[in-house]
């Protein structure tokens, strides 16, 4: 998973759903809080791993802040795994 600049969020997913599609979404982060907020579908890809692109609606700076710091801390737990 990887947020940008501009609010927007790729993930893998095995159950996809249309671009365009707004979902209310509770992302659980590692040592954290809950983020709750909505999103909308902005890129499907079905081939290969599936996933989403989904544009986050109404994202406060402080959620975010909390969301960029949890994606990275499990980015990090990954790696280490893999090391």
């Amino acid at each position: 998973a990887d947020i940008n600049e501009r609010d927007r969020w790729a993930i893998r997913a095995d159950l996809l759903f249309e671009i365009g599609e707004t979902l209310q979404l509770e992302i659980p982060l590692p040592d954290g809080p809950t983020i709750k907020t909505r999103g909308r579908v902005v890129r499907v890809r079905r081939s290969g791993p599936g996933g989403m692109g989904i544009e986050f609606l109404g994202l406060s700076s402080q959620d975010r802040k909390a969301l960029t710091a949890g994606l990275t801390k499990l980015a990090s737990s990954k790696t280490n795994r893999l090391s």
